[in-house]
């Protein structure tokens, strides 16, 4: 006799427990009139623990087919510009390229290089000859022949050496009148010069010359 009324009373607890997941509950015939329903209930009272094995039984259900992926969501929006990093390190020096093709030939039909003698620098100077006239720094530079250059129709640069002369500030000048000696088919009179202190006088001094 007592146990079937452990028996009964097991089956009942676990068929108040079904019910109330239904949402309401009937009390057991009992002489008492009392009833519990989801408000006498309170949340978390009921754990997995009070309900029988045969409840939880009931309870158990295959698991679904997984549902359908859903539609992809819009894109967010653009974040912040991260900070510049670091500098990094500076990479090895590359190989020393290849020599480049030689340029084209200069326009200078003659040009030189006079000494302060009056001499000219072979290894400076190609087609000029030089002529030393009367007075100190006085030269006829005249085209070589041949070199096809016609000297009063072609005017010359020409530009003092620092050092080789007399003195330190030094000037070199293509002289418009004409020497005796050096007439203007024949060449250009040069006159180079030095200053003293107070004015320019003529003087020994070296100078190159171009001639276009």
């Amino acid at each position: 006799m007592r146990t079937r009324l452990l028996n009964t009373g097991t089956l009942l607890i676990a068929a108040l427990l079904v019910i109330a997941l239904s949402g309401s509950v009937f009390a057991a015939p009992t002489s008492r009139k009392a009833t519990i329903g989801t408000a006498q209930l309170k949340n978390g009272s009921v754990t997995l623990a009070k309900i029988s094995p045969a409840a939880r039984r009931t309870l158990r259900h295959p698991v679904g087919p997984r549902g359908a992926t859903g539609a992809r969501g819009a894109t967010g929006a653009k974040g912040a510009k991260g900070s510049t990093g670091a500098r990094g390190a500076t990479g090895a020096r590359g190989a020393t390229g290849g020599a480049g093709p030689q340029g084209p030939a200069g326009s200078a039909r003659a040009y030189g290089f006079v000494s302060s003698t009056g001499a000219v620098v072979a290894a400076r100077s190609s087609k000029i000859t030089v002529t030393n006239l009367a007075g100190a720094g006085a030269y006829c530079v005249a085209p070589a022949a041949g070199s096809g250059i016609t000297p009063a129709a072609t005017m010359p640069t020409v530009t003092p050496d620092v050092t080789d002369g007399t003195g330190t500030f030094h000037i070199a000048q293509v002289v418009s009148a004409q020497d005796p000696a050096c007439a203007a088919t024949t060449g250009w009179v040069i006159f180079t010069s030095t200053f003293n202190g107070t004015t320019f006088v003529n003087s020994d001094n070296a100078f190159s010359i171009l001639i276009p």
